[in-house]
C-alpha cells in the first residue's frame, strides 16, 4: 500500500472514531464539527502536494500522534525536503476531544497550512491595545498656554497642571469661594412696608452641649460685611472671631448677648431658657441698660444669667448702648427657628434656617457662637480634665469619658442624658448610673 493510501485510510479511521463520539452525545457537535474540517484539510495537502515538492524524492509522511492531559489530540505533520537540513512543518491542530461541558465560543476560521521554512516560526502578531481614553500627553507637550487654560478648568485642572498650577488654582478656588455677605429680602420688604423701622436678627447658641452655658444674640447691623452667613457653616474659629470683631466695630451697630447659665437651664428646661436669653438679648437692643449697668464682656467669673451689649455711632466709635436707644420708631425681630418667645419687647416672626437665608440672623449666629466659644476656653481653664476648649461641652466619647472618670463639674446640665441617669455625690463623683426605663 502506497504511502498516500496509508495516510487516507488513517484519516478515515479517525474521521469514522469522530462521527461515533458524535453519534453518543457526549460531546458537543462544534468540537467534533471543527476536528472534521481539520481532517479534511489534512487529507487535502495530503493528496495535493505543493508543487515544490517532488513526488519521487519526497520522503514518505510522517504522524507523531500526541495527547495531552486537557484531551485534546494534537496531529504534526512533518516533511522533509532532500537534501535540505532545514524541516518545513506544518503543524494541524485538531481539537478531538473536550472534557468540558461548556466551551468558549469556537472561531471557525480556514486553516492555511503551509510548508515554508518560515512557518513554525512566523505568529500573528498582536493588535495594539487601543485607549479607552484620551491618549496621555507627556510633559514636554504641555505648553504655557495648556498649563494656563487647564487651570482654570475644574477637574482638568488637577489631572493635567503642575504643582504651581495647583497652588494658583487653590488660592483661585479660594478667592471665589469667599463668600459675600447674606440677603436683606424680608428686612428690606419690612422696610418698604413700615416707614422708619429698624429690623433686628435674633438667633442662638449652644443648646445641644453637656456643659456650659446657652447664648442668644440680638443684631441690628445696618452695614453689609462680605463673609456673614450662619456661624455652622464657618468652620475655623479664627474665621468667625474676624468676623466678630467686624461686626462690633461697624458703624451703626447695636448688639446684645444673653447668657443663661447651666443651672437656670435645669430649672426650666432648654427650650425656655432658650427663649428666655433671645428675649433678653433683644431687650437689651431696644432698651438698653444704663452705663453703669452695662456688661462689656462675658466672663466666668459672673454667675447666673446676664446679658452685654454695645452699640457704635454712625462712623463707627463706641458709645454707650443708651444714647442709640431712640433711633427708630418702631423695631421688628427676626428670629431664627419656628417659635417666638412670649413677651417679645417689639413684633417678632420666627424664620426656620434663618440663620443662612437673613444678614441680620447670620450676624447674631455669630455674636452668639462666638460669645460662647470665648466662655468655654476660659472654662477650659478652670476644669482642664475635661478638655472643654476642644468639644465645647458636647457629649462626644472623650467628654463622657471625663465625666466618668472626674464626674461633673458645676457646669454641667443635670438634667440632660446621660447625666439625668446618674447619681453624683456632692463633690461631682459618679456614685451610680441608673437603669433606664
Amino acid at each position: 500500500m502506497s504511502h498516500a493510501s496509508r495516510l487516507n485510510c488513517s484519516l478515515f479511521l479517525e474521521l469514522l472514531l469522530l462521527i461515533g463520539l458524535a453519534g453518543s452525545g457526549r460531546y458537543r457537535n462544534a468540537t467534533i464539527h471543527r476536528s472534521v474540517l481539520s481532517l479534511v484539510a489534512a487529507a487535502a495537502t495530503a493528496r495535493f502536494p505543493r508543487p515544490t515538492f517532488s513526488a519521487l524524492t519526497s520522503p514518505p509522511l510522517a504522524f507523531h500522534h500526541t495527547t495531552t492531559m486537557g484531551g485534546r489530540l494534537t496531529r504534526s505533520l512533518t516533511q522533509r525536503e532532500e537534501g535540505q537540513g532545514v524541516a518545513d512543518v506544518a503543524a494541524i491542530p485538531i481539537t478531538a476531544i473536550s472534557q468540558r461541558r461548556k466551551s468558549p465560543r469556537l472561531n471557525l476560521s480556514v486553516v492555511s497550512l503551509s510548508t515554508s521554512s518560515d512557518a513554525s516560526s512566523s505568529k500573528p502578531k498582536a493588535s495594539p491595545r487601543k485607549s479607552r481614553g484620551r491618549p496621555r500627553r507627556k510633559a514636554a507637550e504641555i505648553t504655557s498656554d495648556d498649563t494656563e487654560t487647564i487651570s482654570t478648568d475644574g477637574r482638568k485642572k488637577r489631572r493635567s497642571a503642575g504643582p504651581a498650577s495647583k497652588k494658583v488654582a487653590k488660592k483661585e478656588k479660594e478667592e471665589v469661594a469667599a463668600p459675600a455677605c447674606l440677603p436683606r429680602t424680608r428686612e428690606q420688604s419690612l422696610r418698604k412696608s413700615i416707614d422708619n423701622i429698624m429690623v433686628i436678627g435674633v438667633d442662638e447658641a449652644g443648646r445641644g452641649p453637656l456643659a456650659g452655658p446657652v447664648c442668644a444674640a440680638a443684631a441690628l447691623l445696618p452695614v453689609d460685611i462680605p463673609g456673614i452667613t450662619d456661624s455652622k457653616k464657618i468652620t475655623k474659629e479664627e474665621e468667625r472671631e474676624r468676623l466678630y470683631e467686624e461686626i462690633v466695630a461697624a458703624p451703626g451697630v447695636r448688639w446684645a448677648a444673653a447668657v443663661v447659665d447651666a443651672q437656670r437651664i435645669d430649672e426650666i428646661n432648654i427650650l425656655q431658657a432658650t427663649m428666655e436669653a433671645m428675649k433678653m438679648a433683644t431687650n437689651a437692643v431696644i432698651n438698653p441698660p444704663k452705663p453703669k449697668e452695662c456688661i462689656k464682656e462675658a466672663s466666668v467669673d459672673r454667675m447666673g444669667c446676664y446679658v452685654i451689649c454695645g452699640a457704635n455711632d454712625e462712623k463707627g466709635k463706641a458709645i454707650e448702648a443708651a444714647d442709640a436707644a431712640d433711633i427708630a420708631d418702631s423695631y421688628y425681630a427676626l428670629i431664627d427657628g419656628n417659635r417666638v418667645p412670649k413677651e417679645m419687647p417689639c413684633e417678632a416672626e420666627p424664620m426656620v434656617k434663618g440663620d443662612g437665608r437673613e444678614y441680620c440672623i447670620g450676624a447674631a449666629s455669630l455674636i452668639a457662637k462666638v460669645t460662647r466659644d470665648r466662655l468655654m476656653h476660659a472654662y477650659d481653664e478652670l476644669y482642664p480634665e475635661f478638655n472643654l476648649k476642644q468639644h465645647k461641652g458636647y457629649p462626644t466619647a472623650a467628654h463622657m469619658s471625663a465625666v466618668y472618670k472626674h464626674g461633673a463639674s458645676p457646669i454641667h446640665r443635670r438634667t440632660f442624658a446621660p447625666l439625668k441617669h446618674m447619681c453624683f455625690d456632692e463633690g461631682g463623683r459618679v456614685v451610680e448610673e441608673e437603669e433606664e426605663e
